[in-house]
């Protein structure tokens, strides 16, 4: 266990009395000699733009619409003329939670700021309005060089300067008002601000050229399952999580016979999601091929576990550990060793298991596969499904369950109602499938896996970008 000492007195340092040792560590590490207040480089501004556009559209980001390399995927937003699938973006700036920074400015995500989440606003992004769960900092000096500063610095600052909120970290204003760089590196950067701003210029160009060039895995995989069913597949924006990012395609009302009811949807459904024409087109083109049932090439499906959680013991895989693309093993929260004795062997992960998110809107639908050996459990609202690899590729089937052809049967086959919605073991078992030969889907995925390999090296090449970005400080 490691062991801190420090003075009572440093409590009051900070106005919600923090003691952990993050906090502490960076505390004691002060030289006061050597220090100069954040706020002295940066103003923290509070006092916002407003106003944007009520009849034409403008770009709006929340927290959720930025990587963590701080690039934004603004939805666009038209008072007039209303996408109701961004119903909850509409009430949000209804409610004034929006603001429009300047040129230059830099953007710091309140909630879960160790997700680096740190906008910078240059030419590419200076239309862009902004979600208020943004702070957002003002450089004194040249613009370029706060945001590297402020990058280069992440982990001794802003990390360390954050707060326990609902379950999670949390950073304000006041946060920001207590926080010290080294005057010493300030003063480095002054120095030799002319070469490095040079430099940082064109690495700022070269990221943006390079995301400009990658393609959403999605977009890949609906590409090629198009070209397996000489079709063009089209889905309209739904509640479970692959058809978030749709563009609302559907009509706002359809006309429904009785006698279709239940010709695409066991449970009987007669509401948009069920019964519009994308959705039965996608299912008749499926049933026009030869398919078979997730149930015929299965070897079980397993649905999660509420554990018992300790601070240390077998990682558990939640909702937010299935990224849809690949499932993220930073594992933060752990079930006791004792309460997995207990658990019988099918519920720990193996090797190319499928995790399939089972409920709520907007995670719905989350769809990864387990690549590697370890030992964790799945929660209770994930299903862990396993294939007979004999008769199916099992990164196949999770491409084609992230394909509209697979999002088609979520949306028709959840039940419930606004956020509480859910899908069920003895659904995702009836999912059509292609029946095609194993060989012909191993093609399939290494089409895909190509493709989406170019993507893995441009990010390889930002990530790089970014490191030679704090060097540029630190030489």
């Amino acid at each position: 266990m490691k062991i801190i000492n420090f003075k009572l007195s440093d409590l009051s340092h900070e106005n919600t009395l923090r003691c952990d040792s993050n906090y502490f560590n960076y505390i004691i590490g002060m030289d006061n000699s050597d220090l100069i207040k954040l706020t002295d480089i940066y103003d923290i501004v509070d006092d916002f733009n407003m106003d944007y556009p009520l009849s034409e559209d403008f770009k709006y980001c929340q927290i959720g619409d930025v990587n963590s390399n701080g690039t934004c995927n603004p939805v666009i937003i038209n008072f007039e003329n209303r996408d109701i699938s961004l119903t909850d973006y509409y009430k949000k700036i209804e409610k004034n939670d929006i603001f429009k920074p300047q040129h230059g400015d830099i953007l710091i995500a309140k909630v879960r700021p160790y997700l680096k989440k740190i906008v910078y606003i240059n030419d590419n992004i200076k239309d862009v309005y902004f979600t208020k769960a943004f702070l957002c900092l003002r450089p004194k000096i040249n613009p370029l060089l706060g945001y590297l500063m402020i990058i280069d610095n992440f982990i001794n600052t802003i990390n360390y300067s954050s707060r326990m909120g609902k379950g999670y970290p949390t950073i304000n204003n006041n946060d920001l008002n207590q926080l010290y760089f080294s005057r010493k590196y300030y003063n480095h950067v002054l120095i030799n601000s002319d070469v490095i701003i040079e430099k940082a210029t064109k690495y700022i160009n070269d990221i943006y050229l390079l995301e400009q060039n990658m393609t959403n895995q999605v977009d890949i995989i609906n590409a090629e399952m198009d070209n397996l069913y000489n079709y063009n597949s089209l889905l309209t924006r739904g509640m479970t999580y692959g058809t978030q990012k749709n563009d609302l395609k559907g009509m706002s009302y359809i006309n429904i016979s009785t006698k279709n009811i239940g010709k695409y949807d066991d449970n009987l459904r007669i509401s948009f999601r069920s019964n519009n024409s994308e959705t039965n087109d996608i299912i008749d083109v499926i049933k026009k091929g030869k398919f078979i049932r997730i149930k015929d090439i299965m070897l079980e499906i397993v649905k999660g576990v509420q554990p018992k959680y300790d601070d240390i013991g077998i990682p558990v895989i939640k909702i937010s550990n299935l990224k849809n693309e690949y499932i993220d093993d930073d594992f933060t929260e752990f079930a006791s060793d004792k309460f997995a004795e207990k658990l019988s062997d099918n519920k720990f992960v193996k090797s190319k298991d499928i995790i399939i998110c089972s409920i709520g809107k907007g995670s719905l639908g989350k769809i990864d596969i387990v690549e590697g050996e370890y030992r964790a459990i799945v929660s209770t609202d994930n299903y862990i499904l396993r294939i007979n690899e004999t008769k199916y590729n099992p990164y196949f089937l999770t491409y084609y369950l992230r394909s509209n052809y697979g999002l088609a049967q979520f949306e028709m086959q959840y039940t419930g109602a606004t956020n509480q919605i859910h899908i069920y073991d003895y659904n995702i078992i009836e999912f059509l499938i292609p029946d095609i030969d194993i060989s012909e889907q191993n093609k399939v995925v290494k089409s895909i896996n190509k493709e989406y390999g170019k993507n893995k090296d441009n990010q390889k090449k930002i990530n790089m970008i970014f490191t030679h970005m704090s060097e540029l400080l630190n030489n």
